[in-house]
């Protein structure tokens, strides 16, 4: 019964994780590459509204994947960084993946989509050929936003290499794999 329970707990919590979003902005050799991904569910709320994406980073705003018409655009409270940079607009050479926008602002947030379901994984890139992170001017840390009531985190990690797609799944795994070790040792 014991062991029971601690499956059912494990596999609540794995599904009841807020889901985050983490994107590097990194140096690969000559170019700088915007790459990541995650899931997000926005609190299951509805567009507000629909816009062009194309594969840029701004003063306040990240955007990535290829160029996409007609983006769903979600209007969400957000708390983090106002701005990640001065003076800059940058179009970016490339972008593949799922096109994602996130446009932020003092208390409030823009999040676009193209082609993307809410709650399920995604990934996104783009590439700024020929040129720097220093170019950019954006400083090297992490820059983190919580959004929605839910406090979905949008993570971006300048200058420290790519650090994946988070999987929400190996949660699930670790309950599942710390259950059974736990059931076979009360046995």
């Amino acid at each position: 019964m014991r062991a029971t329970a601690l499956i059912f707990s494990f596999v609540l919590g794995a599904f009841a994780a807020p889901s985050a979003v983490i994107l590097d902005l990194y140096q690969a050799g000559a170019d700088v590459v915007l790459s990541g991904g995650g899931a997000l569910a926005l609190g299951g709320q509805a567009p507000a509204g629909s816009t062009n994406l194309g594969p840029a980073i701004g003063d306040w705003f990240v955007v990535s994947g290829p160029p996409a018409a007609g983006a769903l655009v979600w209007q969400i409270a957000v708390a983090g960084p106002a701005t990640i940079a001065t003076g800059l607009n940058l179009n970016a050479s490339s972008g593949a993946g799922v096109p994602f926008g996130f446009v932020f602002t003092p208390g409030a947030a823009l999040i676009g989509f193209k082609g993307y379901t809410l709650g399920d994984n995604f990934s996104t890139s783009a590439t700024f050929q020929g040129t720097t992170l220093a170019a950019i001017g954006i400083a090297p840390g992490s820059y983190v936003w919580f959004a929605g009531p839910q406090e979905e985190s949008i993570t971006l990690n300048v200058g420290q290499g790519n650090s994946g797609v988070p999987e929400p799944a190996s949660a699930l795994l670790f309950g599942a794999g710390a259950a059974w070790v736990f059931w076979r040792r009360a046995r």
